[in-house]
């Protein structure tokens, strides 16, 4: 069965508990070179773009899937640019990283994230 998987939590839901594969399962043999489950293909130059609200703020996330690659763990992820737009101040920048076992589990291998003011100064990372 193909699905999302995670190393620290499910890039769908964000647990791990419900998981059958957990970290100790992260050997890099196991992952293939790009990210194409059709529940989440990370295709590089895409974007993706969410509109919403939260806490009375209009929100807008964008997403992009860039070409850049990260080992972790031995397992080489796609990076993810993730931008939070709150009220149209850029609010919070973020890198995900991705990648896919051969099986087609995505797995979410962590991030690295900054969260902004409105004059663009981080306030905590």
């Amino acid at each position: 069965m193909t699905g999302v998987l995670a190393v620290a939590a499910c890039a769908a839901c964000g647990s791990a508990k419900h998981h059958s594969a957990g970290a100790d399962q992260t050997s890099a043999a196991r992952f293939v070179a790009q990210v194409s489950n059709p529940w989440f293909p990370l295709k590089p130059g895409t974007t993706y773009v969410y509109v919403g609200e939260k806490d009375g703020q209009r929100g807008r996330d964008v997403v992009k899937v860039t070409g850049r690659t990260k080992t972790i763990r031995g397992v080489r992820c796609t990076a993810v640019d993730d931008r939070l737009y709150a009220n149209g101040h850029l609010a919070e920048r973020t890198t995900d990283w991705y990648a896919q076992d051969a099986d087609g589990d995505v797995w979410y291998f962590g991030e690295a994230t900054a969260e902004l003011d409105k004059a663009g100064r981080v306030t905590s990372r």
